[in-house]
């Protein structure tokens, strides 16, 4: 509840709705996409609630932030060398037989190198070289997504129709 001097930022569902059609390049444009839109999502919303997916569980993960990284997986993303010493964090790594580059987000030990998701796939043995220290050492133990979860929020239609599908990969 707002008091004197003060404002709440509260959308209500419509407004949720909205967003959504307008974040997937369409409009809401009868009252019927409305109805459609919020039983679709009180549908999806009991589904996740029966799936134990409870809209008010909150995971709380810490992730150390570095200057010149942009983008983190939301989980601990780390791949062994044979040395890290000489890496430093933002740096690029790149694969020196897949081509595949990450960045570093932080260096945990003396044989790891915490990174982001890579473009393209490292291998075992492979030379790993850093963009901007020369550094390079070789791949001991292939990147571990064990300890990653992914959020893709997918838009998806059909005719006019629109649903919204959260999906959570482990």
């Amino acid at each position: 509840m707002a008091t004197s001097n003060s404002t709440n930022f509260e959308l209500d569902v419509t407004e949720y709705i909205e967003e959504a059609f307008e974040r997937c390049g369409l409009e809401v444009r009868t009252g019927y996409d409305l109805k459609t839109a919020k039983r679709s999502l009180n549908i999806m919303l009991a589904e996740w609630a029966n799936r134990g997916l409870n809209a008010w569980t909150i995971e709380e993960i810490t992730i150390p932030l570095a200057t010149g990284v942009g983008v983190y997986p939301a989980g601990t993303l780390t791949i062994s060398v044979a040395s890290s010493t000489g890496y430093t964090v933002a740096e690029t790594i790149t694969g020196g037989t897949s081509g595949a580059t990450a960045t570093v987000t932080s260096v945990p030990s003396a044989t790891s190198l915490a990174i982001t998701i890579p473009e393209g796939t490292f291998s075992l043995s492979e030379t790993l070289t850093g963009g901007t220290s020369s550094t390079a050492s070789t791949v001991s133990a292939v990147v571990d997504f064990s300890n990653v979860t992914l959020l893709l929020i997918c838009c998806l239609w059909w005719s006019l129709d629109l649903q919204l599908t959260l999906v959570l990969l482990v």
